[in-house]
């Protein structure tokens, strides 16, 4: 190892140390120049990320598939050169269709319409070769008025004598004859090796729907905080070229928290926003024309530690809304004048505290908090690296905070019975009384291993995530509740991390050959997604997530349920994204 790393510096030694096990010798050379070194280790990095470089060939056939499906997408609605689009059709190419003939209207508003498909006609004949392809193809522009953005994302890969089978989401949006429209679809693609040449030789919609707004114009439009100069609302690559990350600058940029409520008494919310370490908190005043004003440093409230986590609630019964946020590894307590001006009343040890959730628990008539507790497992000396990834016990406990009075504040964790499961990389709470009780329960998501779900049985807490079937084992980053069938019981919506590549090879049977059926389904959880439970009161959940299609939210960190088109029935709203570069070469 000595002779690969050469003079490379000691960060250098650490990255081409992680590469050279992965790679042949001869692939990392260490040229003597600096800026040569820093070249060179980027070219390894990209070998060792390149799927064809390693002993994997499903995930090189993915990549494959997934080139090739961008390449067809880039033709959606704009063939000008058909022999180029059919140069890797197969001859015996065979598909039903691409946009299913039998679309259903399952909404229709005046606001949405919605289209799903139905079941084709068994007698239709199937589309064969490439003259097939291409009528098959005409038919995805078809609902748009110009030209739509396509795209697909490989997350199944099965290989098979002959070739192999691949399974892509689709998703084309434009703008239709009528407004904007959306369509999603699941393709899964039969291919065929010739080679190195890869060929389509066919195609199964297995899923496909229309998503049409009708006014012309999204539901939902960007606005700016008008009144505010918002040149210091840059993303976390910008602040990372900009900013000493040992004032506390996250590397994979865990989110800052935003909290709204009026704290000055005009009946207009305000918000309150977290930051990274080295810029300040901001509180944003809202005002009659609906602009803003930075009332950051007048409020006392300006920190400028690292921040990720704030809420405005009133704690000392005298109805205005008082502050706390979680800074560093302390949640500080600050009285609110009335006037939005703050005083800090006290200071409580949480490590760096994620989310906070704030409920009456014990019926006495006060607010009192829960504060979930997050140990970063990608810095320090490792020791917070979560262990088992998928059902870890190594983190920071979480700590129920019980409002005494006169922002007296005391942990009683262990009292109250939250001392169970309480060591899990805690990422969000959420109270709510699930079992109609008249008291408020709570739900803790974990982002490495299963949730929990805590009752509350007159201020003491019982675990009862397995026995309420809400365990959701995967990678927990939002909790929200609501009602969305309409019966009267809450119902429960989990955030978690869908990963394409998890599902690519998870599902590989070389994949932990050694490992029992449990893990293996544990860590094909971890992949799927986000997860809808349904209460069918008694104190228990059914998983209704694949049948109502809210599982794929990409990589999200929350959600919520909100009336999106007034309709009566609670939609989902889930942001979700994460680091990237400008190139897929730039690392």
């Amino acid at each position: 190892m000595s002779a690969i790393l050469g003079t490379a510096s000691s960060i250098e030694k650490c990255l081409f140390a992680l590469l050279a096990a992965s790679l042949p010798q001869e692939v990392v050379h260490v040229p003597t120049d600096p800026d040569a070194r820093l070249d060179e280790l980027t070219r390894a990095a990209l070998v060792l990320a390149d799927a064809s470089n390693d002993d994997w060939a499903s995930e090189g056939r993915g990549a494959q598939a997934q080139a090739e499906l961008a390449r067809l997408a880039a033709f959606v609605g704009a063939v000008e050169d058909e022999a180029e689009l059919c140069a890797r059709i197969a001859p015996d190419f065979e598909s039903a269709g691409l946009r299913p003939v039998g679309l259903g209207t399952a909404l229709e508003d005046g606001v949405l319409r919605v289209r799903r498909r139905e079941t084709e006609p068994k007698d239709a004949e199937p589309l064969r070769g490439p003259a097939g392809f291409l009528c098959a193809f005409a038919d995805l522009a078809l609902p748009f008025r110009t030209r739509p953005r396509v795209e697909f994302k490989t997350f199944r890969v099965e290989e098979h004598d002959g070739g192999f089978d691949t399974e892509a989401f689709y998703s084309a949006s434009g703008a239709s004859e009528a407004g904007l429209l959306q369509a999603n679809g699941v393709w899964r693609c039969r291919w065929k090796e010739a080679g190195e040449t890869l060929f389509l030789a066919g195609v199964e919609v297995r899923d496909y729907s229309e998503i049409e707004v009708l006014a012309g114009r999204p539901l939902l439009s960007d606005e700016r905080l008008r009144g505010i100069d918002a040149g210091w609302l840059i993303g976390i690559g910008e602040l990372r070229e900009s900013l000493d990350t040992r004032l506390g600058l996250p590397i994979l940029g865990h989110p800052a928290g935003i909290a709204v409520g009026d704290v000055n008494g005009d009946g207009l919310e305000d918000l309150y926003l977290c930051q990274p370490g080295g810029l300040p908190n901001r509180l944003l005043l809202h005002g009659p024309e609906h602009e803003f004003v930075d009332g950051s440093c007048e409020s006392g409230a300006d920190f400028l530690d690292y921040s990720r986590a704030a809420l405005l609630l009133d704690l000392d019964s005298d109805r205005d809304r008082d502050l706390v946020v979680s800074v560093v590894d302390d949640l500080l307590f600050l009285a609110n004048d009335g006037r939005g001006i703050f005083t800090l009343r006290a200071t409580r040890s949480v490590t760096q505290s994620t989310s906070l959730a704030a409920a009456d628990f014990d019926q006495d008539g006060d607010l009192d908090l829960y504060a979930c507790a997050y140990f970063d497992p990608y810095s320090g000396d490792g020791s917070g690296v979560p262990m088992p990834y998928h059902d870890a016990e190594n983190g920071q406990p979480n700590v129920l905070f019980e409002n005494r009075g006169d922002f007296q504040f005391s942990d009683v964790t262990a009292e109250r019975g939250l001392d169970v499961g309480n060591r899990r990389f805690s990422f969000a709470a959420s109270w709510e009384d699930y079992d109609r009780d008249g008291d408020p329960d709570l739900y803790v998501a974990n982002d490495f291993g299963r949730n929990v779900l805590y009752r509350n049985d007159s201020g003491h807490f019982v675990e009862r995530a397995a026995p309420a079937g809400v365990e959701d084992i995967a990678s927990g980053m939002g909790v929200a509740w609501g009602d969305f069938d309409a019966d009267g019981w809450p119902d429960l919506y989990v955030s978690n991390m869908f990963s394409a590549a998890g599902n690519r090879v998870v599902y590989q049977r070389r994949f932990q050959p050694e490992a029992g059926d449990a893990a293996l389904s544990s860590l094909r959880r971890m992949a799927r997604g986000n997860t809808l439970f349904r209460n069918r009161g008694g104190g228990t959940f059914v998983d209704v997530s694949e049948e109502a299609g809210v599982t794929m939210a990409r990589w999200a960190w929350g959600a919520a349920f909100v009336d999106l088109n007034a309709d009566g029935w609670l939609d989902v709203v889930s942001p979700n994204g994460f680091l990237t570069q400008a190139r897929k070469d730039d690392l």
